[in-house]
């Protein structure tokens, strides 16, 4: 009876189904996110995964997000956050133990306002050039990219914007010695501190292609 080997199949392939739904278990997740001054940050999203589920939520008023993920036998999972204005924060390869993060995210804060003036080297205004505050002006944005297969953690930098077509972005800052670093295909980079401790315009001068 031919019928009966293709049965086998089936009934092998349900089990086989039914054997991965058993070693799926849900876990609490519990991720509070705040700012440098510890103050919380409301609608960051926060991206988790696992080798069975993947999930995108938003904290809560308070910074908070709890809820559930989806493990496997490995019970290994990762995570990341973004928030405009913010830096970006990643963590990967964790074994779970109760779900429990604290992450502190570095944020465009304070009452002194930079503008950055951009100009080309023949003294016309630069649009479309990217500005990065970083934590260290000799880490070029790139090498600070943040991805779920590694962050240098003790790092950071927060994309400001990008020039208007006067060559112009304000950003506000907190008071003190602030690093910046310019982006813009066909120019070179510029990286320096800005004494930021009142209302400050700071010239730019890129030399492009």
């Amino acid at each position: 009876m031919e019928f009966l080997p293709l049965l086998l199949i089936v009934i092998l392939i349900f089990s086989a189904g039914c054997t991965d739904g058993l070693d799926t278990e849900d876990e609490e997740m519990e991720i509070t996110i705040t700012d440098q001054h510890g103050a919380p940050i409301p609608n960051a999203k926060i991206t988790m995964f696992t080798d069975e589920d993947i999930k995108e939520e938003v904290t809560g008023e308070t910074g908070e997000f709890k809820g559930s993920l989806s493990f496997g036998s490995s019970k290994n999972y990762s995570f990341y956050v973004e928030k405009e204005g913010c830096s970006r924060y990643s963590e990967q390869g964790i074994q779970y133990k109760d779900g429990k993060h604290e992450v502190t995210l570095t944020c465009m804060t304070g009452d002194v306002q930079i503008t950055f003036e951009v100009k080309n080297q023949n003294g016309n205004p630069l649009s479309g050039v990217t500005i990065y505050l970083v934590d260290r002006t000799e880490r070029a944005p790139e090498a600070l990219e943040w991805d779920v297969f590694g962050i240098v953690h003790e790092s950071w930098h927060i994309e400001a914007g990008m020039t208007d077509q006067n060559g112009k972005l304000v950003a506000k800052v907190e008071k003190g010695s602030v690093n910046y670093y310019t982006k813009k295909i066909g120019c070179q980079d510029d990286t320096t501190a800005v004494p930021a401790y009142k209302d400050i315009t700071h010239h730019v001068t890129l030399h492009c292609e």
